[in-house]
């Protein structure tokens, strides 16, 4: 699509003071330079993608240390443990990540808003000699200031989105300098049109964008926003998008580290008939599945699912 067919899906009320229709329409083609490049080397190499399930809480010290080191052998680039609980704990956690995947991989950290501006200023900076990536979620998403005040207290960056509600939001983090990742979600705000709306904002600020995703399905349908951001505004390679996981049809198990590009409409949501639960015999409580005609069972609208 053109600028001037971009430009109109995007919905500028409560963004006009920092985003114009005008200003929208010369973003696009400033990437325009380029761009087909940077599409053959995202059907040829798919978009890199980063992994969350090296660090789980709760995970032995050996556990941790071995996902690190086979994150890093199947391709990741960059890993992210979960943080929050206990300082002393987290210390100790980090240290043993960056020995296991050493200086050359990115290790970003998320603390799933676990704390207050004070807090978390204090903990991202004692963190701060293992050299985080970034600090996700370190407080409220709702606390524009508050992101603010735990950015301008440490020296790690800040990321988030995952659970902001609408582009306001965003326009506001980014106008007060609280975030230096986007981490845009597909099924978060208002579809693709909102999303286009943040992507444009972010790139006017020259604020790189990381999805979050993970999840079943949730990588496969955010994907595309990250390739749009890469081929046709900010041609950021660098930051990547949260896992893929290999549930879907696009994605093959050879290539979980990067999200491949899929050539048929529909096709990264179509679930692996050998990955889902129709294999598994999915039904609902009280109620069989239906029957579809190739023999699997489709669940019944409205009823929470079972696996047995």
């Amino acid at each position: 699509m053109s600028p001037e067919e971009l430009v109109p899906l995007v919905d500028f009320r409560h963004l006009s003071d920092v985003l114009t229709p005008a200003e929208a329409l010369a973003v696009l083609p400033a990437a325009e330079p380029g761009r087909a490049a940077r599409a053959a080397r995202l059907r040829a190499e798919g978009y890199p993608a980063y992994t969350t399930t090296t660090g789980r809480p709760g995970y032995e010290d050996t556990t941790l240390v071995r996902l690190a080191k086979e994150a890093v052998a199947d391709g990741f680039g960059q890993i992210e443990p979960k943080v929050g609980a206990d300082l002393a704990e987290d210390t100790r956690r980090m240290r043993l990540a960056r020995d296991a995947v050493g200086p050359g991989v990115r290790i970003a950290v998320d603390a799933n808003q676990r704390w207050d501006v004070a807090e978390a200023v204090r903990w991202t900076t004692v963190l701060a000699p293992y050299t985080p990536h970034w600090i996700e979620e370190p407080t409220s998403p709702d606390d524009v200031l508050g992101h603010a005040a735990v950015r301008s207290g440490q020296s790690v960056r800040g990321a988030t989105g995952e659970h902001v509600a609408d582009r306001v939001v965003f326009e506001q983090l980014l106008q007060a300098g609280a975030v230096d990742c986007v981490q845009i979600d597909a099924a978060r705000v208002a579809g693709i049109n909102e999303n286009l709306a943040i992507l444009l904002l972010a790139a006017k600020y020259g604020v790189p964008v990381c999805p979050h995703a993970g999840g079943v399905g949730l990588g496969e349908l955010v994907q595309h926003l990250s390739m749009f951001d890469y081929v046709a505004l900010s041609g950021s390679w660098d930051e990547g998008s949260s896992n893929t996981s290999t549930i879907c049809m696009s994605t093959s198990p050879r290539r979980r580290r990067r999200a491949a590009t899929v050539s048929h409409p529909d096709r990264a949501r179509l679930l692996r008939p050998d990955e889902a639960g129709v294999d598994r015999g999915l039904s609902f409580p009280g109620r069989a599945g239906v029957a579809r005609s190739d023999g699997h069972r489709r669940p019944a609208r409205h009823r929470r699912p079972e696996y047995r």
